[in-house]
C-alpha cells in the first residue's frame, strides 16, 4: 500500500489575539494519497480557503502538523524545505488577482523557470511550450497579457505557472467558481487529465457539491472550522452522516444524478466531443439544476 503524500494532523489556524481570537480551522485532520483529487466543501466562511493557505504555506498554523512524505514541513530546512516548497503549489480563485497585468503570458509562465534556474533560455522555452499544451492554450496566446484573455484562458494560465514548478500536490482554491458552466465542466476535465498525465494530486476547495462529485475520489467536509464528515465521495454523496452534509446535497443537487458521468468528462478533457455546450448541458443535467 502507497504511503500518503500528504497528511494534515490536529491542525488549527486561528486568526485574532486574546478575545478576539477567532479559529478558522479547529483540529482538522486528513491525508492525501498519491495522485489523489480530495475535495474540501463547505458554505462560504466554513474555513476551507484558510485550511487551503495552511497546507500551502501562506499562513502559519496556531497547532497541528502537515507533513509531506511523512515528514513535518515546519521541520525542513534548505534543499529539503526548498523541494517542500515547489511540491506543493496553489492556484487561487482569482486568476485576475494572481496574474500580472504588465505581463505577456510568456514572461508569467517564464518567472517561475528564472527563479528556480531552470536550464537554458532554450529549455525554458521548451518548457514553457509544453505547459501550454498541457493546459489546452494555443501557442498564439504567448504574447498576449492577462488583459486580453478570457476568464477560464487566465484560469489556464494560472495552473500552468503551478505545474511549471513540477508540484506534487496541487490546490485549487474556488479555482472554478468564477467561471460559466461550460468553462467549469471544461476546467474540471483539465484537472483530471492533469492528474492522469503527470501523476499529480490534488487538493479541491469547492462550495459545489455537483462539480465535487464529478471529479473527487474522496471528500472533507467543513462546517465552522471542523470537519464533519470524510470519506470516500460516492459513500458521503449516496449515505451522508452528517446533517450538515445532507443539507449542502439538499440544496440543488441530486447526487444519483451528480455522480454522473466520468466517461464523458475524459472525452470533454481530451477533446473528443465536438458539441461542447452539448457535453456539458449532459455533464450538468439532474431534477436539481433549477436550485443550483
Amino acid at each position: 500500500m502507497k504511503d500518503p503524500l500528504l497528511e494534515v494532523e490536529a491542525l488549527s489556524i486561528v486568526y485574532g489575539h486574546g478575545k478576539n481570537a477567532h479559529a478558522a480551522v479547529d483540529d482538522v485532520s486528513f491525508r492525501v494519497m498519491p495522485s489523489e483529487i480530495l475535495a474540501i466543501v463547505g458554505e462560504s466562511g466554513c474555513g476551507k480557503s484558510s485550511l487551503a493557505r495552511g497546507v500551502a504555506g501562506i499562513v502559519a498554523p496556531a497547532s497541528g502538523r502537515i507533513l509531506l512524505d511523512g515528514q513535518p514541513i515546519r521541520d525542513l530546512e534548505g534543499a529539503a524545505a526548498l523541494a517542500a516548497r515547489r511540491a506543493v503549489q496553489m492556484v487561487f480563485q482569482d486568476p485576475d488577482a494572481s496574474l500580472n497585468p504588465s505581463h505577456t503570458v510568456s514572461a508569467i509562465l517564464h518567472e517561475p523557470l528564472i527563479v528556480t534556474g531552470f536550464g537554458s533560455l532554450a529549455s525554458r522555452h521548451a518548457r514553457v511550450a509544453e505547459l501550454m499544451a498541457l493546459v489546452r492554450l494555443d501557442a498564439s496566446l504567448l504574447e498576449r497579457r492577462p488583459s486580453g484573455l478570457s476568464g477560464g484562458q487566465k484560469q489556464r494560465v494560472a495552473i500552468a505557472r503551478a505545474l511549471a514548478m513540477a508540484p506534487r500536490l496541487l490546490i485549487a482554491d474556488e479555482a472554478l467558481s468564477a467561471l460559466d458552466l461550460t468553462a467549469q465542466a471544461r476546467m474540471a476535465a483539465l484537472f483530471l487529465d492533469i492528474r492522469d498525465r503527470l501523476g499529480v494530486a490534488l487538493l479541491f476547495i469547492s462550495h459545489d457539491m455537483r462539480m465535487v462529485a464529478q471529479i473527487a475520489d474522496t471528500v472533507c467536509v467543513i462546517k465552522s472550522g471542523r470537519v464533519v464528515e470524510y470519506g470516500p465521495v460516492k459513500d458521503v454523496m449516496m449515505a451522508p452522516k452528517s446533517a450538515y452534509t445532507r443539507l449542502l446535497l439538499a440544496a440543488g443537487l441530486d447526487p444519483k444524478a451528480a455522480l454522473g458521468d466520468p466517461v464523458l468528462l475524459a472525452a470533454l478533457a481530451a477533446g473528443a466531443l465536438d458539441d461542447v455546450d452539448s457535453a456539458v448541458a449532459r455533464l450538468l443535467e439532474s431534477p436539481g439544476e433549477a436550485g443550483l
